[in-house]
Parts: C-alpha cells; sequence; structure tokens
C-alpha cells in the first residue's frame, strides 16, 4: 500500500531531519506515533548531522545497539508530547501463522529450523540481527548491519539449501522493530536457493502471504511458522 495515497497529509523527511518531522506532527496535530519499521544505525555512521534537534538527540546515544538507540528516540518523541504505540495494534492480521504454511518439513529440515531459532534468538538478543541461515545444523550466514536481504544473499553464494530463520528478540518492544518478511524475501531465498523461510509464529509481520505462498509453492521453497 502507498502510506502517502492514503494519509490526508504526508510529507517526505529523512530521519536525521527529525526537528522538522516534529514540527510537521505538531502542524497536523499528531498526538500518536506508529513506527514502520526502525531507525537503522547506518543512519549513525554514514550521515553528517546538520539539524541542531538531531544533534541534540544524538547526544543522548550511550551506544548504537539497535534497541538501545530506539529507547531513546521513543524517549525523547515522548518529552516531544507524542505517544508512540505498538506496530502490532493496528497489524495484527498480519502476524504468521504457526506451523507448516507452505510445503513439507522433514526430520532433517526439523532440525535445521530448531537449531536455526535457537542461533538467531542469540544473535537477536545480543543486538547482532534477527535472521540467521543454517544447514545441517551449521552456521552459513548471520545477519548484521547489513540486514537481512544480503544475509540471504550471502547464503545463497555459500550454501545451496539452506534454511533462514527469522526472530524477535526474547524481550522485544512492541512499539519499533518487529521482525518483518513479505513477498521480496521469498524471492531472495528462492533467488539464493534456499531450502526453507522459517518465522517465528505471532511475532513476526508476513505481509503479501497470499502471493508469497503461491510463489512459494511453485519454487518448493518451505515456508514455516515457528510455535
Amino acid at each position: 500500500m502507498d502510506i502517502a495515497s492514503e494519509a490526508d497529509h504526508s510529507m517526505e523527511l529523512p530521519i536525521e531531519k527529525i526537528g522538522r518531522i516534529i514540527r510537521f506532527f505538531r502542524d497536523q496535530q499528531v498526538k500518536q506515533l506508529v513506527f514502520a519499521g526502525k531507525v537503522h544505525k547506518k543512519v549513525v555512521y554514514r550521515t553528517i548531522f546538520t539539524d541542531l534537534t538531531a544533534i541534540r538527540l544524538m547526544r543522548r546515544f550511550k551506544d548504537h545497539r539497535d534497541a538501545s538507540m530506539m529507547y531513546v528516540i521513543i524517549s525523547f518523541l515522548e518529552e516531544e508530547g507524542f505517544e508512540v504505540v505498538p506496530q502490532s495494534r493496528y497489524m495484527e492480521e498480519h502476524l504468521a501463522p504457526q506451523g507448516v504454511i507452505s510445503g513439507k518439513i522433514n526430520s532433517e529440515l526439523a532440525e535445521d529450523i530448531k537449531y536455526g531459532h535457537r542461533l538467531a534468538r542469540l544473535m537477536a538478543d545480543e543486538e547482532v540481527g534477527q535472521t540467521v541461515a543454517v544447514l545441517r545444523q551449521s552456521a552459513v550466514a548471520i545477519e548484521a548491519l547489513e540486514g537481512t536481504d544480503k544475509a540471504i544473499a550471502r547464503a545463497g553464494e555459500l550454501a545451496k539449501g539452506s534454511t533462514i530463520v527469522k526472530v524477535e528478540r526474547s524481550h522485544q518492544d512492541q512499539r519499533f522493530d518487529i521482525p518483518t518478511i513479505g513477498l521480496e524475501t521469498v524471492e531472495l531465498a528462492i533467488i539464493a536457493k534456499c531450502r526453507c523461510l522459517a518465522i517465528e509464529a505471532d511475532k513476526v509481520f508476513f505481509f503479501q502471504r497470499e502471493e508469497a505462498m503461491k510463489l512459494a509453492k511453485k519454487h518448493q521453497l518451505v515456508l514455516y511458522g515457528i510455535g
């Protein structure tokens, strides 16, 4: 969905222009905010900040871990008078279902999903990334700063037939960074010749599900919701 076309008012601004963003919200009498995705730490590493509000916010960061940065940003927005509400509040129907979504699971694949789930949770809780690729209970690729898409691509370069596992943190704050997959993720997994894409049920958003299931079935990619 094109959000701008559905909105009463819209403006596209980079996150480093947070002063202008806040002024826009106030002009439109906005009281509640919903994050779509997160503020990626690459912004901190690559951007030269000139917005005085952004500079003031940046000084509050004690480290560049995803969660700690987002907590600072949310706290800052709340001080400015806004309420940041859970991402899932209006999109619960898009959370992934439990069990086999497409394809069939055998004992070997089940073991890879189990191992990948455990490894992905460790990585997510350490703020490394939320996605891993495994094959025969061995790590193939682990998401870090490059993001999920490139981690999947790297898995395809290193080992055909990998299982991709995506999870949330153990203590996920529903206001930001709820893990998400969609049709593009399935397409990338197929290009990388992955065997399975497993995600945590009721914790990961799965958008464009019907189209993704049809494509996965056509290319024999297993889709699974970890319960």
